[in-house]
């Protein structure tokens, strides 16, 4: 990087501030390129006079607070040098850094307020640009600073547009494998990455990926290797869509530098790590950089520092007097930015890696020059505050800590809180070290606009002494901001379970983590039905599909669908701000049984969310279907699959029916909270002739109340006097093609108040009324428009069979065949009717329309109308045998138009109450086709 190359550009048309202060900003801002950075400082004599806020904008022109949390994640250091200036240190591969050609691009927005004035605060923003001059070799970056460890990989040339175009457009075509430290992996987006803390780059023109993590992220892992810590990330950056298996390992791996103090030397040194590596590696060089510049050999000499590098550890020793400190207002600080350059070769990549490791400036001089008077140090440290008091005489004891400021607790009980207190003996002095985290019940904190939190301590101790009385000592109070990280719910299936992986974030300590309706108790959480297991950065639950935490979301008689729902609830704002849903399949357990005789028995479903659900509003499709039993938390339902709005599909040689059960308002059906889905399937009828000895049914619908019970009958008549009915023994009787057959139904009551209506009837070639293969006569009480020998409607009049006519009903329809569609070959099957049919109570007749005794098709009936006094129900006749005979004559006249193909899909589907029995039989291989004449 050559630091003569920066251009600074005001862009605001005022170059000299108002007012009396007489100092320009301009005159006392610059910047200088450094090797990897640029840096930006404001001089003091400015800030003694002005309080400074500093934004930076992006490309797009948006500004952005630079903020403790936006420097950790966007690579900004922003810290008052020991003059007293203020320095921002940028990474030129931060955030808001842009490309053009071979320059890279920073703007910064400065707000500043006159310190002893009313004045309002003004702006100013620059331009600052450095020349990028690249290391042909070098193909890796690892940069470990003090907040943030930072890694830039260069891209292969080929692909080095085409990622600059997709970020552009927003394609989007990255994800990334990120692992944590208990070495599970989750893979996410683009958005993920920016939303949870994590600063990313990709450039346009040079091809690098930068990756960006704070030091305090849940990823980062703390670990001790060969007696020395380490602190260590893994993820993986993934690019499908333009080379199969394109893989970028961001991966990182920093060493802690260790200090020691000798005659009048500071030495430091790390491990020699090489992280991540494909195969044999070598060293190539170690260097030393300044405040952001390479050293000479020649510089390092003229100041007696000396480099070391073997194959197990690299370090750099100095005199004190190189890098002096000094107290400023309370704060200590020293004359340079130090980082050591580790340079080595990874022979299967094929290219350099180049490692920078920040060295910490304190604890040698600092204590050597330091002031003996006791004091309170605070500082933010890996997710909390970082608190020391001391020195203090050895003969102290510490007897009690507040953290607020206003309440106190005796060490042992504030250790108990999860706050951790150390004691740190010398000679003849103490230090009493205190950490608590962030988000702590102990620490105050605030919400700052919508994105950020402000925490706070104003920590206060007191000790006990043998000859002087307790001594308390308070101090001022400290603030941190840290940026809203919100926490992530990944669901997963087990053989067994139902599993959430909960990721931290920075705020959910604040709110309460939810299983459905009931908060989550950690412990003991085996009672409870699940396992919980808590791994600092994330935490881990899974509960099994016998608990009652998993609710029935589907169900056939092979498998069930169970559902976990878990959230994170704010119980001060009475809102959720988190939520997720997963549904796993495991096999059944036998809660759904399809019976033979056509009925679906769903016993003992979990579908209670909360203790204070009313399982009574449960219902089917039809809302007037509840449960037949409900026990605590379990319901159960059994009803015919021809009823509570069941629907029907035909799939092959099957026939799916479904209906679902839903938890709603009770006064508002269609605002569902809860469904659970229902499934039988049953083989299709091989349609040949049943062997059947009851074959006239007497359908019971249940009684009106005060009415007793009610009976149903079809009968097939010998004329259209309707006089004289057929008997038991006389069937199955025989009529010819076209020749027309008398039915009558009635119900049996001695109520006159009663009135009876056809609602639908139909044909089909066997006794089974719910057959797909069926022929309509009366559909919503019209005739079937499309059969071209119309029934007809046959008048009811009073006679020694007929006491109350309203009781009756009865029509002509001519008799038909079903056969082959593409032989015509005839069915051997006799025919069967079936009516649906209304009783309706004369208090209802104009209330409901179902009532009405008038044609009106489906597509016009809405609503469901009065219930009480309507009863419904479904009557069935003998079989009725067709004279083959005949048929063939009819054949031989070529009335085709007589033949007419009937649809496998059925055109009837029954409402509510049906009530017959279905026969499940097993298919022939062959799919028969059927027409109708």
């Amino acid at each position: 990087m050559d630091s003569a190359v920066i251009s600074l550009m005001l862009l605001l048309s005022t170059l000299w501030i108002s007012g009396d202060c007489g100092v320009s900003l301009i005159e006392n801002i610059k910047g200088h390129c450094l090797t990897d950075s640029l840096q930006i400082q404001i001089d003091k004599a400015f800030l003694h006079v002005y309080s400074v806020t500093l934004f930076v904008r992006d490309d797009a022109g948006e500004s952005h607070l630079l903020d403790v949390s936006l420097n950790a994640k966007c690579g900004y250091k922003l810290r008052k040098n020991y003059r007293g200036d203020l320095d921002l240190f940028a990474s030129l591969k931060a955030c808001h850094v842009y490309n053009e050609e071979n320059h890279v691009f920073l703007t910064l927005e400065v707000m500043f307020t006159p310190l002893n004035s009313s004045m309002v605060a003004e702006m100013e923003v620059f331009s600052f640009s450095c020349t990028q001059k690249m290391e042909p070799s070098v193909k890796r970056k690892i940069t470990c600073e003090e907040d943030y460890i930072e890694v830039s990989l260069i891209v292969d040339p080929a692909f080095q547009f085409a990622l600059y175009n997709a970020a552009k457009d927003d394609l989007d075509p990255w994800y990334f494998e990120v692992h944590y430290p208990d070495d599970g992996t989750i893979n996410v987006d683009y958005g993920w990455i920016l939303d949870n803390g994590i600063g990313l780059n990709i450039s346009a023109f040079n091809g690098w990926i930068t990756f960006r993590v704070p030091v305090s992220h849940p990823i980062i892992q703390k670990k001790d290797l060969t007696n020395r810590q380490f602190l260590r990330y893994k993820v993986a950056a993934k690019h499908e869509d333009l080379l199969i298996g394109l893989r970028y390992d961001l991966s990182a791996l920093c060493p802690k530098v260790y200090i020691q103090c000798r005659n009048g030397r500071i030495a430091m040194t790390a491990a020699n790590v090489k992280f991540p590596v494909r195969g044999e590696t070598s060293d190539l060089i170690i260097g030393m950089m300044k405040d952001g510049t390479i050293m000479s050999q020649q510089e390092m000499e003229d100041n007696h520092i000396h480099l070391y590098l073997d194959a197990h550890k690299l370090g750099v020793t100095y005199p004190q007097s190189f890098n002096m400190g000094y107290d400023v207002n309370g704060q200590f600080l020293y004359m340079h930015q130090l980082h050591l350059v580790h340079t080595w070769r990874d022979l299967d990549e094929r290219g350099d890696v180049s490692m920078l490791i920040k060295l910490p400036g304190e604890r040698c001089l600092e204590k050597s020059l330091k002031s003996t008077k006791p004091e309170f140090v605070v500082k933010s440290k890996y997710g909390g505050f970082d608190i020391t008091y001391g020195p203090v005489p050895i003969d102290y004891v510490l007897a009690r800590i507040s953290i607020d400021g206003v309440t106190s607790y005796s060490v042992k009980e504030i250790k108990d809180l999860g706050v951790n207190v150390t004691i740190h003996k010398e000679q003849k002095t103490q230090y009493v070290h205190i950490w608590v985290q962030f988000g702590d019940s102990l620490v105050p904190h605030m919400l700052v606009g919508k994105s950020t939190l402000l925490y706070s301590v104003a920590p206060s101790v007191v000790f006990k002494t043998a000859k002087r009385p307790d001594i308390t000592v308070t101090s001022k109070a400290y603030a941190h901001r840290r940026s809203i990280v919100l926490p992530t719910l990944k669901g997963s299936c087990t053989e067994k379970s139902i599993c959430f992986n909960v990721t931290r974030g920075t705020v959910d300590h604040l709110w309460t983590f939810y299983v459905w309706k009931y908060p989550m108790v950690p412990s003991p959480s085996e009672e409870r039905g699940y396992v919980y297991k808590d791994y600092f950065t994330h935490y881990t639950m899974c509960v099994g599909i016998e608990s009652l935490y998993l609710l029935h979301r589907n169900l056939t008689e092979n498998a069930r669908w169970m559902a976990l729902s878990v959230s994170f609830h704010d119980e001060r704002m009475g809102q959720i701000v988190v939520a997720a849903e997963h549904i796993c399949s495991f096999p059944s357990s036998g809660e759904l049984e399809c019976t033979v005789e056509g009925e679906m028995k769903a016993t003992s479903l979990r579908t209670a969310m909360s203790a204070d659900s009313d399982l009574t509003l449960l219902t089917l499709k039809d809302p007037f279907c509840g449960p037949s039993d409900v026990r605590g938390s379990l319901a159960s339902f059994n009803f015919p699959i021809s009823s509570c709005s069941t629907t029907k599909e035909l799939k092959g040689d099957l026939i799916i029916y479904r209906n679902e059960i839903s938890y709603g308002d009770e006064h508002n059906f269609t605002h569902k909270i809860f469904m659970l889905g229902l499934q039988c399937q049953y083989l299709r009828t091989n349609l040949l002739s049943l062997d059947f000895k009851n074959k006239h049914t007497r359908s019971q619908p249940r009684p009106a109340p005060g009415q007793g019970d009610l009976k149903l009958s079809m009968n097939i008549m010998k004329d259209s006097t309707f006089l004289q009915e057929y008997q038991e023994n006389e069937f199955p009787i025989t009529k010819f093609l076209k020749e027309p057959l008398y039915v009558e139904v009635y119900v049996h009551s001695s109520d006159s108040g009663l009135e009876l209506f056809l609602k639908d009837c139909w044909g089909t070639p066997g006794p089974d009324p719910s057959n797909a293969i069926l022929w309509p006569i009366i559909k919503d009480s019209c005739e079937f428009k499309q059969d071209k020998y119309k029934m007809e409607f046959h008048p009811v009049r009073p006679n020694s069979r007929v006491k109350f006519p309203k009781h009756y009903k009865r029509f002509e329809v001519k008799m038909f065949s079903f056969a082959e569609a593409e032989t015509k070959k005839l069915l051997d099957n006799q025919i069967y009717f079936h009516c649906l049919v209304i009783v309706c109570d004369s208090k209802v007749l104009n209330l409901d329309r179902r009532c009405s005794g008038v044609c009106i098709p489906a597509k016009q009936r809405k609503g469901r109308g009065a219930s009480f006094g309507v009863q419904q129900a479904m009557v069935s006749s003998y079989g009725i045998h067709l004279q083959i005979e005949d048929v063939f004559t009819h054949f031989s006249n070529a009335e085709k138009h007589l033949w007419l193909v009937v649809s496998t899909v059925a055109l009837f589907s029954s409402l509510s109450f049906i009530v017959y029995v279905y026969w499940r039989m097993k298919l022939k291989n062959e799919d028969n086709k059927t027409s109708v004449s």
